[in-house]
């Protein structure tokens, strides 16, 4: 076979450029300088007489051996090393971008299910901590139904542990009793626990006084018989003040005024004769309080002038307030009612004299298990038997449906 010149000689030079040692992974201080891109991606490297080298890294993280160098002088070489380094580097480039992408996604991802997860359990949090509880708090019927429940017996044993410690009647500022109901609300009828308990042996006689919640009583059986002042527990005098106080059911009168006076959060565990009786002529007011178990009357009035009674509590009574049928002096009597809540009344919740001129006005009041709202009778003089007239609104009985059911 018979070869050119040109053709021995392109092959010497192949064979010459096979047969060159291509060398390690370069470090500073070798003949080569080789970087590295991708892991077992391309490689490139200048060696020191500055011919370059490009391939592809062993399984051991080695170029595979070449045998000879190729010369910076051939063109064709050159081209190919400097395209096979830019595809290299461009693959590299490629595949270190899309793994940093799928990174930042993946770290995205999680910062973003972690994100869901605290918005879930946030949701959770606020879903376990709403109207429920809300509602659970609320509960005005609860306290209602307690307290139309309510009965003597309760209150019994309540007062018999309150009796195995002493109170002085000076009364205290402690006061363990509902408050007073603000203006323009119902009585909630939840009757008080007693801070303590004094047993009078005579009424006690009183300008300004202030119970502290302590109970009192006389030390007597409860009696519905006509009674008076000395059989009351407390005498209030004109223009006084009588508040935080429970009157128990050792008693007969209750509280009697002189004239004009103020009662505020007194409350009656029994209703013997009556409650609280007006005796004078001026003004009164009783706010906030209860009364239970009369078998007649809770308030008499038998002075001349005008009472205000506002949320106040009543239940199993007889008449709520009754203005005298046949006292000696007679004249003009005004009440007016609001915010009352009152149960089980077995005659009316008011009683009055209107041929006197009487009126009784009702308001935001709440009556249940009460036939008749307000009374009209003809007075009379002492001695005499007041006659009905009518019942129901009128002119001198002062109010609505909606006055009588705000429940």
């Amino acid at each position: 076979m018979r070869f050119s010149l040109a053709t021995i000689a392109t092959a010497a030079l192949v064979f010459s450029a096979s047969a060159a040692p291509h060398g390690g992974i370069g470090k500073r201080g070798d003949n080569t300088d080789i970087e590295e891109r991708g892991g077992k991606g391309a490689v490139r490297g200048r060696y020191a007489d500055g011919t370059f080298l490009s391939g592809a890294l062993g399984s051991r993280g080695a170029t595979d051996p070449v045998k000879g160098l190729l010369p910076l002088s051939s063109p064709a070489a050159f081209l190919k090393v400097r395209k096979d380094d830019s595809d290299s580097s461009s693959d590299s480039s490629d595949s270190s971008d899309s793994d940093d992408e799928e990174s930042n996604s993946d770290k995205e991802a999680e910062e973003e299910g972690d994100s869901s997860s605290d918005d879930s359990s946030s949701g959770d949090k606020e879903t376990s901590s709403g109207s429920g509880d809300e509602e659970s708090s609320s509960g005005s019927g609860d306290e209602e139904s307690s307290s139309d429940s309510g009965s003597s017996d309760d209150q019994d044993s309540s007062s018999d542990s309150d009796s195995s410690s002493g109170s002085s009647p000076s009364g205290s500022s402690n006061s363990t009793g509902s408050s007073t109901p603000s203006s323009g609300s119902v009585a909630s009828g939840t009757f008080p626990t007693a801070a303590g308990e004094s047993t009078l042996s005579a009424p006690m006689e009183v300008t300004d006084f202030d119970g502290g919640m302590v109970k009192f009583g006389r030390g007597v059986s409860c009696t519905s018989g006509e009674g008076g002042g000395k059989d009351a527990v407390f005498n209030v005098a004109d223009g006084g003040s009588l508040s935080n106080v429970i009157i128990g059911a050792d008693q007969i009168e209750g509280v009697h005024c002189a004239g004009a006076c103020t009662i505020t959060n007194v409350w009656w565990e029994a209703v013997c004769e009556d409650a609280l009786t007006f005796k004078g002529n001026g003004d009164g007011t009783v706010s906030g309080g209860g009364a239970k178990g009369a078998k007649d009357k809770v308030v008499q009035h038998n002075g001349i002038g005008s009472i205000s009674i506002s949320g106040f509590y009543v239940e199993d009574f007889g008449k709520l307030y009754r203005s005298c049928g046949n006292c000696k002096e007679q004249g003009e009597r005004h009440v007016k009612i609001d915010g009352v809540k009152a149960s089980g009344g077995s005659a009316t919740l008011v009683g009055i004299n209107s041929n006197f001129g009487d009126t009784a006005t009702i308001t935001n009041s709440c009556v249940t298990g009460t036939k008749v709202i307000c009374q009209e009778f003809e007075g009379t003089s002492p001695g005499n038997e007041p006659q009905k007239i009518s019942d129901g609104p009128s002119a001198s009985c002062i109010y609505t449906e909606a006055d009588v059911n705000a429940c």
